[in-house]
């Protein structure tokens, strides 16, 4: 609190905020909430302590913030909110769509190493095939893990172009002041959540694509060791791969090495799968309201006794 205000006196403005939401994760004590809504004023964005005084059931404050938040407004004001607005939204448009492009380049690269090592995997088995196994298995792996990268690629182009459009349902006139920038008004009116909520569908299908793309290719690493463990041990088997030095337990051991760097791709993007999964989950309930925290945390947050309260509204600033 003391510190809030310290760098409040020495113009470090960023600081303050950072320590009075600091105090609040742990103890959402309304008086610090009036004292971060007193630092935005001070700011002139008028928004934000509007939001802040709002939200926490204050209507008089809120009124008279948003009152002098509409005076201080000029046309050329709200020019200036809406020229950066619509340069963020094109900017985060045209992310979109070149990791969308991107994205058709990555299912196109791995579509055609993974047909490369199917390839090669079924003449090696149908047609006694010599190719080199630890080639075929690459191939194979790599192909698929490219494709997984693409889904993961063409779920962020999504998401990128959900921002844009979320975006540019602003209201200026609601918005706008002197001081809030764009980055604020992203996040704190909504557009961000709105964002996330449009891309839930989207990243839900990019989990269940991952989780897809880790069965081929643990399949695949599972399929390579054991065809190993079972030839190397093969009386008067001679293995292309290894130089003549290597035989038994050496060429065991060698291409057991070798082949395991195969694995850790399949846990990585089933571990990533199901993160997404989850948070997909997590988007589909976000609220797209202008908010610090709800209305229904007013109560508890009177009360500062309780620190569970803080963790519940979900900072992570």
């Amino acid at each position: 609190m003391i510190q809030s205000d310290t760098y409040k006196s020495g113009g470090q403005f960023g600081e303050a905020e950072k320590a009075l939401k600091k105090y609040l994760k742990c103890y959402p004590e309304k008086e610090v909430f009036v004292k971060l809504a007193d630092l935005y004023d001070y700011q002139r964005k008028y928004y934000l302590a509007g939001i802040t005084y709002k939200n926490m059931g204050l209507v008089a404050e809120y009124n008279e913030v948003d009152k002098r938040r509409l005076s201080k407004i000029t046309t050329q004001t709200l020019s200036n909110v809406d020229e950066k607005i619509n340069s963020m939204a094109q900017g985060y448009s045209k992310t979109g769509h070149r990791l969308k492009n991107g994205a058709i380049a990555l299912f196109s690269i791995g579509s055609a190493l993974a047909i490369a090592g199917g390839g090669i995997f079924i003449s090696n088995k149908a047609f006694n095939g010599e190719t080199s196994e630890l080639l075929q298995y690459s191939l194979l792996i790599s192909g698929f893990s490219i494709i997984g990268a693409g889904f993961s690629t063409n779920f962020n182009g999504d998401h990128y172009i959900n921002k844009s459009e979320s975006l540019k349902n602003f209201n200026i006139r609601h918005i706008a002041d002197l001081g809030t920038t764009s980055n604020e008004y992203f996040v704190y009116s909504g557009a961000e959540s709105n964002a996330k909520k449009m891309s839930a569908k989207s990243l839900r299908i990019a989990g269940i694509c991952m989780l897809a793309v880790s069965v081929p290719i643990l399949t695949f690493s599972m399929f390579s060791l054991f065809d190993d463990y079972k030839n190397t041990f093969k009386d008067d088997e001679k293995d292309d791969d290894l130089d003549s030095e290597y035989s038994g337990g050496g060429k065991f051991l060698f291409i057991y090495g070798a082949k395991g760097f195969l694995m850790p791709p399949a846990l990585l993007f089933m571990i990533r799968g199901i993160i997404m999964l989850a948070k997909a989950s997590k988007y589909e309930k976000l609220s797209a309201e202008p908010s610090f925290l709800t209305l229904t945390s007013v109560t508890p947050m009177i009360n500062p006794v309780s620190k569970t309260y803080g963790l519940a509204l979900g900072f992570s600033f």
